[in-house]
């Protein structure tokens, strides 16, 4: 029978329980957030009040954030497709109106990702399933957010490097006190590091003008302060990490060379505490500073390792779409490399299992081209 609207009565009834399915799957991500940036939050005061146990308990927590979130998601939205004839139409539909709902969404990365998670535990997928999951290979572009007044400040050099660090450390409004009177011997030792830098020849006024975040991320017991200097075209990082001694804040280091802030943002690294509105636009920031960094560490680094995978496959995916060359077999019995890729690709047969990994080509000690240190996947 037809409806006098258009469509047939079960038409109908998938197109509602397709919004059901979009709206409660949001309603998990929307949740999921908002815990997520909960949590962040709260870091700036552990590392103002020195409570690093609550730090650890925080840490924990937010690290299975989204696998419980997902877990609740899913019991929400089964008895929305148990006992449906068609489970795969419905939840394709369901499909649709969910990417209408977070087109405009700053974080619809984020929220194609909760889906794809709640979707594989719902059809118990293994591998890809193009029928009811979220795809995307293409090119990814990322937005660094300099325009944003609330998200950087800039400090320019007009008298001293000095006061140009002690303007940066300023713009952090830390609630605490600096061991050091006004943080000036503190932004001393930062100009001894920043000053020898340049290149022979190079006045330091070339590079004068600093980016830096506004909201920092914390890790542990230091707080990272990260930021670019421009020299002549392009920005380089500077990094400075900041301790809360007990007798107030000192600065442990600066870091001011792609390869050693690259290390911070590495898989051997815990995750950063950061409060940011887009966390694309984080990444994007990250990413002008350490172009060699992978968007999979990056976003593995801010607290989004599930994100971190989606990148990581579609790297992978893209790379195989486009490479030419064969696996080459190894000294090692029933192994293969992969010459053109950053990974070495190795699989071995047993009685009881095939499985496959993947691992950076460099050992870990040493920093691979993208900054890439460990990475695991298996295939059966």
């Amino acid at each position: 029978m037809n409806d006098p609207a258009g469509g047939s009565a079960d038409q109908l009834a998938v197109e509602r329980t397709g919004r059901q399915i979009a709206d409660t799957i949001l309603a998990g991500f929307v949740e999921y957030m908002a815990r997520f940036r909960k949590v962040s939050r709260r870091a700036g005061t552990h590392f103002t009040n020195r409570e690093w146990g609550a730090r650890e308990h925080d840490a924990d927590q937010r690290l299975l954030m989204h696998r419980s979130t997902v877990l609740a998601t899913v019991d929400r939205v089964r008895p929305l497709v148990d006992g449906v004839a068609d489970r795969r139409g419905v939840w394709r539909a369901g499909r649709s109106h969910y990417k209408e709902r977070i087109v405009d969404r700053s974080d619809f990365g984020l929220a194609e990702t909760f889906f794809n998670s709640v979707t594989r535990r719902v059809f118990t997928t293994i591998g890809v399933d193009n029928d009811v999951e979220l795809r995307w290979f293409g090119a990814t572009t990322i937005s660094r957010g300099e325009g944003r007044a609330e998200l950087f400040t800039t400090a320019t050099r007009v008298r001293d490097t000095a006061a140009m660090v002690r303007e940066i450390l300023e713009a952090a409004a830390f609630d605490a006190p600096w061991a050091d009177v006004g943080g000036r011997r503190t932004a001393n030792r930062c100009t001894h590091r920043l000053i020898p830098t340049r290149r022979v020849g190079q006045p330091l006024g070339r590079r004068k003008r600093h980016v830096a975040a506004r909201l920092l991320p914390q890790q542990g017991r230091l707080f990272w302060s990260g930021g670019s200097r421009e020299q002549k075209t392009r920005g380089t990082p500077i990094v400075i990490p900041v301790v809360h001694a007990n007798d107030g804040l000192r600065v442990d280091t600066v870091l001011v060379t792609e390869s050693h802030a690259s290390r911070l943002f590495s898989f051997t690294r815990s995750h950063f505490f950061v409060e940011w509105s887009n966390p694309s636009e984080l990444v994007g920031f990250l990413k002008s500073l350490l172009p060699m960094k992978s968007l999979a560490e990056l976003y593995t680094a801010i607290g989004f390792p599930q994100h971190g995978k989606t990148s990581l496959y579609r790297s992978l995916y893209r790379h195989l779409d486009h490479s030419h060359d064969k696996f080459v077999r190894t000294a090692a019995p029933r192994a293969w490399s992969w010459p053109s890729s950053p990974w070495c690709r190795s699989t071995w047969c047993s009685k009881s299992s095939k499985t496959g990994s993947i691992r950076p080509r460099t050992p870990p000690e040493t920093p691979s081209n993208d900054g890439t240190n460990s990475c695991t996947t298996t295939t059966g």
